[in-house]
């Protein structure tokens, strides 16, 4: 978050502002819980404080991988979704 003269959070509103859907994962040797709070605030998907195990940064990305659906076609993406309403609409229904 700490970058010189650009700050972390005014790259992470750039970044959303030109791409609302963008993924982003913070990483950062400063951490701190105002600046954890004030990332989250700007719809972040991780924030991840140096150091951190190779295990930590895998099951970030697999988190974001699942959540976003990367590396899916946008049909593969739309059928999840569909499925998705579908097992809710089941579920309501009974």
């Amino acid at each position: 978050m700490k970058m010189g003269a650009t700050s972390g959070e005014t790259v992470v509103e750039d970044l959303l502002s030109q791409w609302p859907e963008l993924c982003i994962i913070v990483v950062t040797g400063y951490p701190s819980l105002e600046s954890m709070r004030a990332t989250f605030k700007l719809r972040v998907f991780d924030y991840l404080a140096k150091p951190f195990s190779i295990q930590q940064l895998r099951q970030t990305l697999q988190n974001a991988i699942e959540q976003f659906g990367l590396g899916f076609t946008p049909q593969e993406r739309l059928r999840k979704r569909l499925g998705h309403c579908i097992k809710l609409l089941r579920v309501e229904r009974n």
